[in-house]
């Protein structure tokens, strides 16, 4: 949690100005983290799988090593460096980062101008105490929510049980790994459309194919534990329980997975945004938390279907959250956003709720 913050950092200080919404630090932040993380679970599925559990934990303890070894040659970003009078290193970072003929005058001076206006800006709990950033913490851990109790982390429990039921020819084992890499490569597609429909759509669509292949795998486990359908007729209906699956993953990594990630970074403004980011972050691994500990008991206290039921009616909420509080930030800047969640106009904004940096 504390490296994934601390890369919302470094991805904000280290980028050259940006429109909040298209090509930016949120934007970027919030696709490419949900990339690297079903990354990071494919990667356990691989070796899971392939490898014994000794040789597993060593693999699993290798990448934070390497992770922490790298970072002992990382050079602090540009604008750390410069706000802490440390001017002498920071050529040499910008060679680091941009490249050795690269001329950083000029982002020197942007910098520089960026830090006398943060110095004019309100602290942290003044800033938070207005409409703007209280909607905005709202949403922010309204779509944790909905990430956790869309019921992802179940299916992926799951998987084995649904892979088996179908009788599918494969082991168990190398379903899962094929379904990591669906997760991979529809991740790398959402990183690549997100800006161009827009965060709302895809959260719309996200969700509603979300429920629906929810609601699916919940009447396959009604079915496959009653006496509606003979036990020899579930094979007849069990690629319904696949393909509900491949498409609820699929819709998670176009919507729900990917934005509640992105959208601290395009919602609060500047002086909040790590430590509302972290915020946020937390909550999010305390609901998965919970989630992952007691999704067992609700399943032994009610049962698999009913419980994915209820995953699939939470999950269908989402389109009409999305739609009447969350706000489209595709191509806005972030007067604009902050304009739209306090419910004014931008021409209605008073020259002191306006920073120069807000504008950009």
């Amino acid at each position: 949690m504390h490296i994934e913050t601390k890369w919302r950092t470094r991805k904000g200080d280290d980028s050259e100005n940006c429109r909040r919404g298209n090509e930016c630090a949120g934007y970027d932040t919030g696709t490419f983290l949900h990339l690297f993380i079903t990354i990071g679970i494919l990667y356990a599925q691989i070796f899971g799988y392939a490898v014994s559990l000794l040789a597993f934990h060593i693999l699993m303890l290798a990448v934070p090593i390497v992770c922490a070894i790298s970072f002992i040659f990382m050079p602090e970003t540009p604008v750390y460096l410069i706000r802490n009078g440390k001017l002498d290193k920071v050529p040499k970072t910008f060679q680091f980062l941009r490249g050795k003929m690269y001329d950083f005058s000029h982002e020197v001076v942007i910098i520089e101008e960026q830090i006398a206006e943060d110095a004019k800006r309100p602290g942290f709990w003044v800033s938070m105490n207005t409409k703007a950033s209280k909607k905005a913490s709202l949403i922010c851990l309204m779509l944790m929510f909905y990430q956790q109790f869309s019921g992802v982390i179940p299916i992926l429990f799951f998987l084995n049980e649904i892979f088996t039921s179908a009788g599918s020819s494969l082991e168990p084992q190398w379903c899962v790994i094929i379904v990591g890499i669906v997760e991979v490569g529809v991740s790398i597609v959402s990183s690549l459309v997100m800006d161009k429909f827009g965060r709302k759509i895809l959260l719309i669509v996200s969700s509603v194919t979300m429920a629906i292949s929810a609601a699916v795998l919940g009447l396959f486990f009604t079915l496959k534990n009653s006496a509606i359908i003979e036990k020899d007729d579930i094979g007849k209906i069990s690629f319904l329980s696949i393909l509900s699956l491949m498409v609820f993953i699929a819709g998670f990594c176009f919507g729900i997975g990917p934005i509640p990630w992105m959208a601290p970074s395009e919602l609060f403004a500047p002086e909040v945004t790590a430590k509302c980011s972290s915020a946020a972050s937390t909550f999010n691994w305390l609901l998965a938390f919970f989630v992952s500990r007691f999704f067992l008991n609700v399943v032994d206290a009610i049962g698999s279907d009913a419980t994915f039921y209820i995953f699939a009616g939470i999950t269908a909420t989402v389109p009409f959250f999305a739609w009447f509080l969350f706000p489209e930030t595709k191509g806005k800047i972030f007067i604009q956003i902050k304009s739209e969640l306090e419910g004014k106009s931008p021409d209605e904004m008073s020259p002191d709720e306006i920073s120069p940096q807000e504008i950009l």
